[in-house]
C-alpha cells in the first residue's frame, strides 16, 4: 500500500509538472497574441493612412473575392509565402489605380441620369422619325394613286380634245418612269391626220399651238381654273383653226374667264370685253374699252362640246389605245373625220354674231363671266404697255 501510495504521488507531480508547461505556453500564446493585435492595429493604421481610408470596404471586398482558387492550402492552411506574394500584388494594382476620387460615385449618378435622359430623347426622336416615314409613305401611296388616276383621266381628255381640234389624228401622254409616277417625266406625243412625226418640235407652229391647247384644255376638263391668261396663243394660227380656237374658248368660258392677248380680229369677236392701248397722242397712252352685248350660244358651241363629250365616251368605252409608232403613218380617208364640219363652219357663224351693235361702256357690268382680250393693235397706231386689269 505503501509503495502504490508513492506511485501515486509520482504521477501526481508529473501531471503537475505538465500542467504548469501548459500554463507557460498558454501564456506565451497569450503574449503572442497580443503582440499580433497590435501589429495589426499598426497594419490598419498604415493602410488607412496610405490609401486615404476605406480599408474596411477593402476588406470586405477582398472577403467576397475567391481567393481560395488563389492560394493552396497547406495541410488545411493558407500558405504565407503566397498570401504574401497575394498581397504585394494587390498593393500594386492599388498603387496604378492612383488616390480614390470620393466624388466618383455622385459624378457617376449624374451622368448615369444624363444619359438616361438622352437615350429617353433618343427614343422619342426614333419614333418621330418613324412616324413621319410613315406619314410620308401614306402620302406618297395617296399622291401616286391619285396622280395616275388624274393623269389618266387627262391622258383621255387630251386625245378627245386633240382629235376634235385636228378632225382626228393621234395623240397620247406617256409617263417615262412607270415605277415612280410622281418624279417620272412625261411624253407628248401628237400626230396630225396624214403626218409622220416622231417629234412634237417637226410640226408647223399652228400644230404645235394646238397641241398645247389641246393639253390645256384637257387638264381644265378635270379641274377647271376660275381664270386663265393666253398671251397671242392664237397667233400661228390660220382663220380656220381660229374659228376652232374661239370655239373652243367659247366652251370653256362656262367654267372659266379667259383673257386674252391677241391681235387676230376673228378672236377680238368672240369676246365680252375688248380692251385696246393706243396711242392718240405721242407719249400719251391711252385705254379703250368696248364691252358687247352677250352673245348666244350658237349651234357650232353646242356641236364641240358634243363632240368632245362622245369622242370621250368612245374612249371611256374602249381599252386604252396602245401605245404607237410615230413614224407609222395613220390611215385616214381623204376629207378627215365627220366631226370636223361644225368646226370648220364656225367661221361665218362668228361673223354673222357679232355683226350687231355694240353696248355702251358701261355694259360690261352686266355680262356674264366670258372671255376677255386685249387688242394690241387698235387703228394701227403704235402701242406702248400698260397696266391690264380683268373686270367682270
Amino acid at each position: 500500500l505503501h509503495e502504490e501510495t508513492n506511485t501515486w504521488h509520482q504521477r501526481v507531480q508529473t501531471i503537475e509538472k505538465q500542467r504548469g508547461g501548459y500554463r507557460d505556453q498558454a501564456h506565451e500564446m497569450e503574449t503572442l497574441l497580443a503582440t499580433l493585435d497590435i501589429k495589426r492595429n499598426n497594419l490598419e493604421e498604415r493602410i488607412e493612412q496610405q490609401y486615404n481610408g476605406g480599408f474596411q470596404e477593402m476588406v470586405a471586398s477582398l472577403e467576397q473575392e475567391d481567393l481560395p482558387g488563389e492560394l493552396e492550402r497547406e495541410d488545411g492552411v493558407f500558405s504565407f509565402d503566397q498570401a504574401r506574394e497575394l498581397l504585394e500584388d494587390r498593393k500594386q494594382k492599388l498603387a496604378t489605380l492612383g488616390p480614390i476620387n470620393h466624388l466618383a460615385l455622385e459624378e457617376y449618378d449624374e451622368k448615369k441620369a444624363r444619359l438616361d435622359l438622352l437615350e429617353s430623347q433618343r427614343d422619342d426622336v426614333e419614333k418621330a422619325r418613324d412616324d413621319l416615314l410613315k406619314a410620308i409613305n401614306e402620302i406618297n401611296r395617296t399622291a401616286r394613286k391619285r396622280f395616275v388616276e388624274t393623269f389618266e383621266e387627262v391622258r383621255r381628255n387630251y386625245i378627245a380634245v386633240f382629235q376634235t381640234l385636228f378632225s382626228g389624228g393621234r395623240a397620247d401622254l406617256k409617263l417615262i418612269r412607270t415605277d415612280d409616277p410622281l418624279e417620272s417625266e412625261i411624253h407628248v406625243t401628237a400626230q396630225p391626220t396624214g403626218k409622220v412625226v416622231d417629234n412634237v418640235q417637226l410640226l408647223s407652229g399652228g400644230e404645235r399651238c394646238l397641241t398645247a391647247l389641246s393639253l390645256l384644255f384637257a387638264v381644265y376638263l378635270v379641274k377647271p381654273s376660275p381664270y386663265c391668261m393666253l398671251d397671242e396663243a392664237d397667233a400661228p394660227l390660220d382663220d380656220a383653226n381660229i374659228a376652232r380656237f374661239v370655239n373652243m374658248l367659247r366652251e370653256f368660258s362656262k367654267t372659266t374667264q379667259f383673257l386674252v392677248i391677241t391681235h387676230n380680229k376673228l378672236t377680238m369677236e368672240t369676246a365680252n370685253h375688248l380692251y385696246g392701248v393706243t396711242m392718240m397722242e405721242p407719249g400719251v397712252s391711252n385705254i379703250v374699252s368696248v364691252s358687247f352685248h352677250d352673245v348666244a350660244e350658237t349651234q357650232s358651241d353646242q356641236d364641240l362640246g358634243a363632240a368632245i363629250a362622245r369622242r370621250r365616251r368612245d374612249l371611256d368605252a374602249s381599252p386604252p389605245p396602245p401605245a404607237f409608232d410615230p413614224t407609222e403613218p395613220e390611215d385616214t380617208e381623204p376629207g378627215g373625220d365627220a366631226e370636223a364640219g361644225p368646226a370648220e363652219d364656225v367661221g361665218d357663224e362668228v361673223d354673222e354674231e357679232m355683226d350687231g351693235d355694240t353696248a355702251p361702256d358701261a355694259a360690261w357690268d352686266e355680262a356674264d363671266d366670258g372671255t376677255e382680250t386685249w387688242d394690241e393693235d387698235q387703228d394701227g397706231e403704235d402701242l406702248r404697255g400698260g397696266t391690264m386689269e380683268a373686270s367682270e
